[in-house]
């Protein structure tokens, strides 16, 4: 990546494996400041700032390089297997007239999401955004403020509830991003953010397929190999909370997120005899308290921890097993 010189910084130019592009700084995630043209039909190869070094590129690297002239007005790259030199007009009005093409505010995001604006998803995380500022309130019997902003505590639970749900260290990146947004402008944090800034927030962090099913099996997996005894598709009880209290980022509240999952109640932090202590998994939490289980699997953890409907659709098996568990709630 480069910024064009002579522009004020104010564009950069970048590549990927086969393709030539150009972003409209600062990058917000908005789809139409970029636009990208295939340079090449395999990859792109090249080294160093001047043309003549593109010839002496190695042929062993995944993601090449490309050149700029002194004046920001050509770029060169350097094909792999079509072994041939070319030479871009680099023009900026054209990123220019796509941003003015996508619109302003939250009209470029609406292709982020699906249904767009009058979608199912749009619709539901503008009434949580707006049901958040009416918690934030209270119950009071004088009128209420109107206001366009929500804390930035509440993104956590906010984002969670649209359906993303993100590891500690990135609801961290999320709230450094908007903490310190005009940092360099004004001189001062910010501890609100407006529901254009959450939406926008919300699609550029979110997983951008959605969280499939396949990938909770292989996270599930990957947890059954590193119990007291390794199994291919079972974890017991203890390990099972031991690798979530202390493995990657510690769940302190772990007690109570599996207390409020499997609607039971329970005496004591350190009480989890409300999981399956043997064989398969039960169909309901009601079966959890008899007693009957000693291991956690893959069915358990999808139907009852999580409660995701994953009955089998009349879908080529490669489809099924992608298939989005971000979908629309009940």
């Amino acid at each position: 990546m480069r910024v064009l010189p002579q522009h004020h910084a104010r564009y950069l130019v970048f590549i990927t494996e086969k393709y030539l592009g150009m972003q409209l700084l600062p990058a917000d995630g908005n789809p139409f400041k970029y636009c990208g043209y295939l340079a090449h039909p395999h990859q792109v190869f090249g080294a160093g700032v001047a043309a003549g070094d593109l010839l002496t590129a190695s042929w062993g690297g995944q993601v090449g390089d490309f050149a700029l002239s002194h004046d920001g007005g050509f770029a060169f790259t350097y094909g792999a297997e079509d072994r041939s030199l070319l030479q871009w007009e680099v023009r900026p009005r054209a990123v220019e007239l796509l941003s003015l093409i996508g619109g302003t505010e939250l009209e470029p995001f609406y292709c982020l999401l699906e249904g767009g604006k009058s979608g199912w998803l749009f619709q539901e995380v503008q009434d949580l955004f707006f049901y958040m500022q009416i918690l934030q309130q209270e119950n009071i019997d004088l009128p209420r403020r109107v206001s366009d902003t929500i804390q930035l505590s509440e993104i956590p639970e906010l984002v969670r509830t649209c359906g993303f749900y993100p590891s500690h260290f990135e609801l961290e990146t999320m709230m450094m991003d908007i903490r310190y947004r005009d940092f360099d402008e004004t001189g001062l944090v910010r501890d609100e953010v407006s529901f254009v800034e959450f939406v926008r927030l919300f699609v550029n962090h979110r997983p951008a397929y959605g969280y499939s099913m396949e990938r909770l099996r292989e996270a599930f997996g990957t947890m059954c190999q590193m119990g007291e005894y390794p199994k291919r598709s079972r974890i017991e009880k203890e390990d099972f909370v031991y690798l979530l209290q202390s493995i990657g980022e510690p769940s302190p509240n772990l007690h109570r997120s599996l207390t409020t999952l499997l609607r039971v109640s329970t005496y004591g932090e350190n009480n989890f005899d409300f999981l399956p202590p043997v064989g398969a998994a039960p169909q309901s939490a009601t079966l959890l308290i008899a007693g009957d289980l000693q291991e956690i699997d893959s069915s358990f953890l999808v139907d009852e921890l999580l409660g995701i409907d994953a009955a089998p659709r009349e879908k080529p098996a490669k489809q099924e097993s992608s298939e989005s568990l971000l979908g629309k709630p009940h």
